[in-house]
Order: C-alpha cells, then structure tokens, then sequence
C-alpha cells in the first residue's frame, strides 16, 4: 500500500484492514476477557486441578503460544496469508472453548489450555500484523496510531467484559458460561475476518519475502533481542500488579476482594484514553521521550504501592497507574513492529514474545519480593527497573532490522 494513500486522510480508521484488525481483536478480547476471572475457578475448583498443576499448563501454554506465533509471523510474510492464518487462529479457538463446553474435565482444560488456546490465541498477535500490513509504507505516526487503535480495543473488551460475565454468574449463570462466550465470540471473530477482508488485499507472496532462515536471523538480530528485553522488562511493570495488588488489598491494605476487580476497571477507564492520546503526544516530543515519562508516571503508581497502609492511599494511585499503563503498553509495541518494518507478521511475533517475556519477568519479581522485599518492595524494584528500561530505549537507534 503506497504512502500516498494516506495523504488524504490521516486517520487510520480510514483504512479497511485497520477496522478489520480492531473488531477483530475486540472480539478476541470478549472471549479472553470472559475467561479471565474464571479460570483457575474452574482449573481448581470445578475440575480439581492442583495450583501448581495450573501454572505449570499456563506456563507452557504461554512458550507454545509465543513459539506458535513466531512461526505463524514467518509464515504469513512468506506466503501473504494472513486472512488464512488468522481466520484459522479464530477458528481453532472456538473448537477449543467449545469442546469444554460439552465435556468438562480435567484432561480437557489440560490439552485446550496448554494447547488448542495458545494455537488459536495467536489472533491476537495476528491482529497486529494486519495492523501493520495495512500501514506498510505509511509514517512512523500512521503506523504508531494504527498499532495503538488496535492495542486500546483489546483492552475495551477486556475490561468490560468481565463484570458483565461475573454479574451473569451472580445471578445464578453456570461459570462455564466464559467457554460459551469465547466460542461465540470466536465464530463470530472467524466469519468476520472471512467477509470482511477487503477485496483487493489479496492473498500473494511479496516481492520481499525473506527466507526462512533470513527471517530468523532477522528475528534474532541484537538490536531485536535488545528492545524485546528491554520492552518486556518496561511492560513487566504493568503485569506485576495483576498478582500483587489483591494480595496486598487483602493482606496489608484492610480491603476487601471485591476491591480489586473495581480498581483493575477503573485503571482500565483511565489506560484507554491515555493509549488513544500518546501517539499524538509522541508526534510533538518524540516516541523515545513519551515512553520514559509513561515510565515514570507509572513508577509513581508503584513507589505509591510500595508507601501504602491503607486503601485510602490507593484510590490516589489510580490515576497515574492509567496514564502510565496507556502509554507503556501501546507506543513500545509500534517500536516493535518499526524493527521488523516490512514484515507485519514477524513484528507481531515479537508482540507475543516480548508479552510472554514480560509476565515472566512480573512473576519473577513477584516471587523475589514475596520471599527477599515484601510486597511493596517488588513494586519498588519493577519501578526502578522499568524506568531504567525507558531510558535505554532512548539511547538506542531506532531503524528497522532490514535498513541496518
């Protein structure tokens, strides 16, 4: 797509695959956002899956959806299926939800949850790589504003969803109604993507299709590898508190459950627009500099935690913790895809690979601070170290992988 076509209109939601990528991903989201607060619910107490059972099937669902994802990068920019691939993602997602909803155990949430969802969940990233196909050949500020579109509609529907799947259950819905809801959803998500792929986006091998090999070597560059950690360190901060706020609501703060939920949709409320905001704000003092300060105003929301007695010194805390997490969780992500610019797909393998990174490097500090700092001290040091991140970045070059 030539760079002239934006010359008459700089909204990206001009372009067909952008809304496509964003109604895809908010569908995507509902189903994610369905299972969320359910999960280990039904893994452990519907099912009788030990904990650590749990987080070990998480956890290599997690390294088979980041590997799945690399591949399917690769592929979709060697063959120029990404309508396929993703349409399959959506696909392969409904099978999975939809098996549990007829036959409950065990064995089953094992394979959908180590497997058949990571396979399938490879929408997501596979979203990011339309996003960046249609933008290809656009300006930094299109392809920023495009990527971060699409990153705020996956946390729209994921914020909403859950109260509205847990008010269901409240009255009286069976908690298998998230299996019910991720199918639809999917389905949905799959006939989506089959009609309303724009007809003259068709399916080819680009001219500038690497091989495989070249394409891992691109993958695998240093300065890839650099920002991946880098940005997976900057984005672990975000991931930290998913585990650490609850416990430290019941634990240290004299609050109660039901907080937690209520805080984690507020921050949503505030992240969203923040994420629509900073690609502006980052046209005017560069995209660099946006993510340092995102960085440190969301370290203001965990030294906050780290001081914390008492849940009146939390609701403060809201505040900086949305306006920081919209920007470090939306212009970084453009930064990926810049490295790898003329190849969607493995851009938005390295989306998925740095977010795995990332919830490992949060769980990490979680554990280090349970057992070495205490609670808030984790906060402290995810601060401390986030920040140090952004401002690497800042000394980095800023090329795509193919320009080096």
């Amino acid at each position: 797509m030539p760079a002239s076509a934006f010359a008459s209109s700089p909204r990206v939601l001009a372009l067909p695959l952008v809304r496509l990528a964003l109604l895809s991903i908010m569908l995507g989201g509902v189903g994610f956002g369905a299972m969320g607060p359910f999960q280990a619910i039904i893994a452990v107490e519907r099912l009788g899956l030990s904990e650590t059972g749990l987080a070990s099937v998480l956890a290599i669902g997690a390294v088979l959806g980041a590997c799945t994802s690399i591949a399917l990068g690769v592929l979709g920019d060697q063959t120029g299926q990404h309508r396929l691939l993703l349409a399959l993602s959506f696909g392969v997602t409904a099978l999975g939800a939809g098996a549990m909803t007829i036959v409950p155990s065990a064995w089953l949430f094992i394979l959908v949850h180590a497997v058949i969802l990571p396979l399938g969940g490879t929408s997501m990233t596979q979203t990011f790589a339309i996003a960046g196909l249609a933008t290809k050949g656009a300006n930094m500020d299109e392809r920023t504003q495009a990527l971060t579109l699409v990153r705020a509609g996956f946390s729209a529907a994921y914020a909403l969803t859950p109260p509205a799947c847990a008010v269901a259950v409240t009255f009286g819905a069976d908690i298998l109604l998230a299996y019910h809801v991720m199918a639809v959803v999917n389905c949905i998500a799959l006939l989506a993507v089959w009609l309303l792929w724009p007809a003259n986006v068709g399916a080819h091998r680009p001219d500038d299709a690497p091989s495989p090999l070249k394409a891992l070597r691109e993958l695998t560059a240093p300065i890839v590898l650099v920002h991946v950690v880098l940005i997976a360190l900057l984005m672990s901060a975000n991931f930290l508190p998913n585990t650490l706020l609850p416990l430290m609501i019941v634990s240290t703060l004299n609050g109660q459950a039901a907080q937690a939920g209520l805080i984690a949709g507020l921050i949503a409320a505030i992240e969203i627009p923040a994420m629509l905001a900073a690609p502006f704000l980052a046209r005017h003092i560069g995209r660099g500099p946006m993510i340092a300060v995102g960085a440190a105003v969301y370290a203001i929301f965990l030294l906050g935690l780290w001081q914390a007695s008492d849940m009146r010194d939390v609701w403060w805390l809201l505040i900086p913790a949305g306006l920081g997490a919209g920007v470090i969780l939306s212009l970084p992500l453009a930064m990926l895809q810049d490295l790898l610019a003329n190849r969607p797909g493995a851009g938005g393998a390295l989306i998925a690979v740095t977010n795995v990174t990332s919830m490992l490097l949060a769980a990490g500090f979680f554990a280090l601070g349970a057992e070495v700092v205490g609670l808030g001290g984790s906060a402290a040091l995810a601060a401390a170290l986030s920040v140090f991140a952004a401002l690497t970045l800042l000394i980095l070059p800023q090329r795509s992988v193919q320009d080096a």
